[in-house]
């Protein structure tokens, strides 16, 4: 009985090298035919979408299966340079697939050579994929710094100049808000910008209601092409009030409460007393705290940017100053690192901590009667409920303000119960602007509006506004600024 080689997928061994060895990873017989398919063996398998794997182990799965790659395709064109004189050679072995990476992962990367070494060695496509990305950063950066420079060789301005106006705040609807006083804003002339918690409502309500607890100081401010004679003009005197409030020096200042509704009381008056041109005061500080607002985690993180947010918001208002994404991005990231950090490690700052007030406020000044809320604590309010029996409040619509909770928002209802239409409208569970806003339709975060919050950084796509009158705050946290939601 004869004994035959086995022909695999029909291929026929060469009748002139019977006794050449079976090639196992290019599964035939030698020698390769002059049009064997080499590239397609040297092409990469699509990538494992298994995120559950921890960062770490991937990275050592990538580096693994990269050093095999690598090995695998050199051996493959090693055996593609001698086809035709050497009949030993196979191509290198399957190439093996690499575990995806999610873009959050990737990002951190990018912003954080410290997070790489503690997930521990990375894969070189990955490192390139990171050089790569950084150097984009920095070419950004350098294309930014040189068009300030030429903005400033060419001395393009801020438009307008601070003009002397005792604004009061409006909100979307034409009704008036707190004033705001009118040394604040001849503040800003003589570059002397009033701490973030002045700009609380607490605090301007207080100065509405008397005066006097403001100390003020007269000055002539410089000269500019707008005011090229420009008169006396009482502003606040930060050096004086600083020991009856404190100074912002640190986020205890503020809560994030507080900061919000502070930065929306000073972009509103800005916005009042300017006009809004391409690169006026209120153009550039609206700019600035959208992408504020915007940062991950606001009400946990903000005391690791503050000091980054105080100083870039200064830079606006005293020095003219344009908003640059790229900029703030840079300046931001280290702060931002730190936080991740921190918050990785389960070593958050608190920002319900707060550090003691210097003097309470307007202790210093009048005495003041403490005022009564229905959120006072019982003590606080002689005959109060205790917390057992405080009456709980009716629920709010985030859509129309109603005391029904909003999945039971009738679909028929477009407008509030005054006949203005709703700032929203609910399209499938996701609710947009019912008109233009903030040039053109926006996506408002439901999550944001509902009392658990949203804690998602959505950039641009989805504003984290109020659903009820576009402010900055939640629908459901019955802000007193707000004109839709009931207050009690």
């Amino acid at each position: 009985m004869s004994h035959q080689m086995p022909v695999p997928q029909g291929i026929v061994p060469s009748g002139f090298f019977p006794q050449m060895p079976f090639l196992p990873n290019a599964k035939l017989y030698p020698p390769i035919p002059a049009d064997f398919d080499y590239d397609s063996l040297c092409a990469v398998p699509d990538s494992l979408h298994n995120l559950l794997i921890p960062l770490s182990h991937r990275h050592r799965l990538n580096v693994a299966a990269e050093t095999h790659n690598e090995a695998s395709v050199a051996a493959t064109r090693l055996c593609q340079m001698d086809a035709g004189s050497n009949f030993t050679l196979d191509v290198g072995e399957p190439l093996k697939p690499y575990f995806a990476y999610s873009p959050e992962e990737l990002e951190e990367m990018v912003n954080s050579e410290e997070g790489i070494k503690q997930s521990g060695p990375i894969p070189y496509f990955v490192r390139r994929e990171v050089d790569s990305e950084r150097t984009r950063i920095r070419d950004e950066e350098k294309e930014a710094k040189e068009l300030r420079k030429k903005r400033e060789k060419e001395g393009i301005p801020i438009d307008n100049s601070w003009a002397p106006s005792s604004a009061i705040v409006y909100d979307k609807f034409g009704n008036a808000r707190t004033p705001i006083p009118d040394p604040y804003l001849q503040s800003f002339r003589a570059a002397q910008v009033p701490d973030i918690h002045y700009w609380t409502d607490d605090k301007l309500e207080a100065i509405f209601a008397d005066p006097r607890l403001l100390i003020t100081k007269d000055i002539v401010p410089m000269r500019t092409t707008a005011d090229p004679d420009p008169k006396k003009v009482t502003i606040v005197n930060l050096v004086e009030m600083a020991k009856i409030w404190g100074k912002d020096n640190d986020w205890s200042a503020v809560t994030a409460a507080g900061y919000k509704q502070a930065l929306d009381n000073m972009l509103k008056a800005v916005q009042r007393v300017l006009k809004v041109g391409q690169h006026s005061f209120a153009a550039e500080l609206e700019s600035h705290i959208e992408y504020v607002f915007s940062l991950p985690n606001f009400e946990h993180s903000y005391p690791y940017w503050y000091d980054w947010e105080r100083e870039s918001r200064n830079k606006i208002l005293t020095r003219g100053m344009h908003f640059d994404l790229v900029d703030w991005k840079i300046g931001v990231s280290a702060a931002l690192d730190r936080f991740r950090r921190d918050k990785a490690a389960g070593k958050l700052i608190s920002s319900t901590k707060r550090a003691a007030s210097p003097t309470p406020l307007g202790d210093a000044r009048i005495p003041k009667a403490p005022r009564m809320s229905v959120t006072s604590a019982p003590s606080s309010r002689p005959g109060a409920p205790t917390d057992a029996f405080r009456p709980r409040l009716p629920p709010v619509c985030i859509t129309c303000g109603g005391e029904h909770v909003n999945k039971n928002h009738p679909s028929t209802a477009t407008s509030f119960p005054d006949g203005s239409p709703l700032f929203v409208e609910n399209r499938d569970g996701t609710l947009y602007t019912a008109k233009s806003f903030r040039g053109g339709i926006k996506n408002i975060c439901l999550y944001y509006n509902l009392p658990g919050g949203c804690l998602k950084s959505h950039q641009s796509q989805v504003l984290h506004v109020c659903s009820l009158c576009g402010g900055y705050h939640s629908a459901s946290a019955r802000d007193p600024n707000c004109t839709r939601a009931p207050h009690t």
